[in-house]
Parts: C-alpha cells; sequence; structure tokens
C-alpha cells in the first residue's frame, strides 16, 4: 500500500467542544469515486489510532478515504465521556459528517468497534441517512457488562455516594487504575499523574445515572432502521472475551425482518478464533477481508 499524507483536524461541533479527527485520503482515486469515505469510531475509553483502528484504516486505505476520530471526552477531543453516552457519541459521528460533506467527501460508511458497534447502529436509527453501517464485536444487551469490570470498592461507593473514579486516563492511552474507586494518596505518591504533553490526566466518573441509562438502553430499537436506505455488516469474533459472541447472534436476531426487494438488509458474519481487540495480525487481516468482501 503507498504511504498516505494524514491530515489532523478539529470539528468545531455545536455543543461546544471540539471533536479531533485524521483524515487519510485514498490511495486510488478511482476507488475513492467508488466506495468514498469510511469514518472509523473505537471503543470505550481508546482512541483514533488505536492499534486496531490503525490496522482497520491501513487495510482499507485502498478502498476508501479513512476519517479516523476521537469521540468527547476521548482522546484529543474536547468535551466529557459517561459510560452510558451512546447516542451522545452517535451526535459526534453525526458533527464529523457533517464537516466531511462540507469538505466536498462523499460518506458512505460508518464503521464502529466495540462500544462504537452499538453507536453507529443507533446512528442508523436516528439520522439513517449513511448507506453502509458496520458493526464490529458491538453489544447488543447493554443491561450487562463483564462481572469484574468494576471492584468490590468501587461499587460500595456506586451504592453510598451515587459515583466513583473508575481510572484516570490520558490522551493516548495512558491508563491509572483507581480499585478504591478514588485517587488515593498511595496512587499520588507513586505514579506520574500528568499525560504525555504534561497535562493532567482525566478522571473517568461512572454514576448511578450513567449506567441506569446504559441498562435502559434497548438495542431492539435498530429494528426502526430505514432498509431502503441501509445496509449493515455485523462482524464478531467467537472468542470474544469482553462481548460474548451470543451479542452478534442477537444483532441478527433484531435485524431479521429488515428487508429490501425481499433480502435480508443484515449479513452476520462469525470470526473463528477471534477475540475483542483483534489483535493478532491475523485476526485483523480477517476482519479486513471480511469487510472488503462485504463492500464488493
Amino acid at each position: 500500500m503507498a504511504e498516505v499524507e494524514k491530515t489532523y483536524f478539529k470539528v468545531q461541533t455545536s455543543y461546544g467542544f471540539d471533536i479531533a479527527c485524521v483524515f487519510r485520503p485514498c490511495t486510488h482515486p478511482e476507488n475513492e469515486k467508488k466506495n468514498g469515505t469510511i469514518i472509523l469510531g473505537h471503543g470505550l475509553l481508546s482512541g483514533k489510532e488505536h492499534p486496531l483502528i490503525n490496522g482497520i484504516a491501513n487495510g482499507l486505505n485502498d478502498y476508501f478515504s479513512i476519517c479516523q476520530m476521537d469521540f468527547r471526552g476521548n482522546g484529543n477531543s474536547g468535551g466529557n465521556t459517561a459510560y452510558g453516552n451512546y447516542y451522545d457519541e452517535a451526535d459526534d459521528i453525526r458533527e464529523v459528517v457533517i464537516h466531511l460533506r462540507k469538505m466536498g467527501k462523499n460518506v458512505t460508511t460508518i464503521l464502529g468497534h466495540s462500544k462504537a458497534g452499538s453507536v453507529v447502529l443507533l446512528y442508523a436509527v436516528k439520522y439513517g441517512d449513511i448507506p453502509q453501517i458496520i458493526n464490529v464485536s458491538g453489544r447488543f444487551d447493554l443491561s450487562t457488562m463483564p462481572s469484574n469490570r468494576f471492584t468490590p470498592a468501587q461499587n460500595k461507593l456506586l451504592k453510598e455516594k451515587n459515583e466513583f473514579i473508575w481510572m484516570l486516563y490520558g490522551k493516548h492511552g495512558k491508563k491509572i487504575q483507581t480499585p478504591e474507586g478514588i485517587v488515593t494518596e498511595e496512587i499520588k505518591k507513586n505514579d506520574n499523574l500528568l499525560d504525555t504533553d504534561g497535562e493532567p490526566l482525566r478522571e473517568y466518573v461512572v454514576r448511578q445515572v450513567d449506567i441506569e441509562r446504559r441498562f435502559a438502553l434497548d438495542m431492539n430499537v435498530i429494528k426502526k432502521i430505514n432498509p431502503e436506505t441501509t445496509r449493515i455488516l455485523t462482524i464478531h469474533g467467537d472468542a470474544d472475551e469482553i462481548v460474548p459472541v451470543e451479542n452478534g447472534y442477537l444483532h441478527d436476531k433484531a435485524l431479521s425482518e429488515l428487508k429490501k426487494n425481499n433480502q435480508p438488509i443484515h449479513t452476520l458474519q462469525i470470526l473463528p478464533n477471534v477475540n475483542h481487540n483483534y489483535r493478532s495480525k491475523e485476526e485483523q487481516e480477517k476482519l479486513i477481508q471480511t469487510i472488503l468482501n462485504w463492500i464488493n
């Protein structure tokens, strides 16, 4: 693949903060005319240049122009993130779509990994103006989460104070765990609480209201996606240790009745021996090839 020059920019949103993006033009202009621009969305407390997002971008750049974005409160974007802010992140995508269109780009596809897998589907429900949606390892049942996600001390604070600090995090992946739910004196003494740019790390505060907001989000709402204007691909690894593969089948069940010209608009691809974060080169190659087979 030929090297392309990345352009970093920020989208001034209508919400009073910036969304940080990086744009890569398609290496083959004739393919951009055919396939347009794809927006890539990252998972929980991740970023636009996470190794998986970069891997997807590298694998697709011969076929699409690529826009990688940081959701609010993540990476170099402004604003604040929250545990149950799925629709907020769909609105972030909307701001980027509008900006890219002003740049003259034809946004044909949005892809989201993990949390953003759910987000891109909700975008299709709310806005319905992007013809191709790719959900990579998204969770369907948002009333569940890994049993070990929060520590006993964090859960105790949640019950008593309605909130706790889950962790400290930086713009480019630096994280400091706060297992007691607060920034203890030991953490202050032993850890560097500054990000790589010298700015203080951000606190990820989990509030009871955010958890309730997440648990109340019924992904059956995706049944409202317009089948006349949208086609959807769900990809899930059968060795996913964070979002069980059953979620892929639940997406398929919810979307099975959506058809155009009597043909289903949803395709489910289960990848054998693939985990949640697609860490290996082989896993990423399976992912990329699945996307390209569906696109073409």
